[in-house]
């Protein structure tokens, strides 16, 4: 099974090889905002998901 970091690591590297030249300035701004709030929201859920297993245990 898939842990959340390595989905996120996935779409890290995804991110640094998207072709950024091509991309007009703003467009760029709001994919990096939109992308660092989503890897904000993984790393919140990964936490959550890690200290609800411990919880069970």
């Amino acid at each position: 099974s898939s842990t959340p970091s390595q989905g996120l690591v996935r779409c890290h590297s995804h991110y640094h090889s998207t072709d950024w030249s091509n991309i007009s300035a703003p467009d760029a701004l709001i994919r990096q905002r939109k992308f660092s709030s989503w890897v904000r929201l993984s790393l919140l859920r990964s936490d959550f998901l890690e200290n609800a297993s411990l919880g069970l245990e």
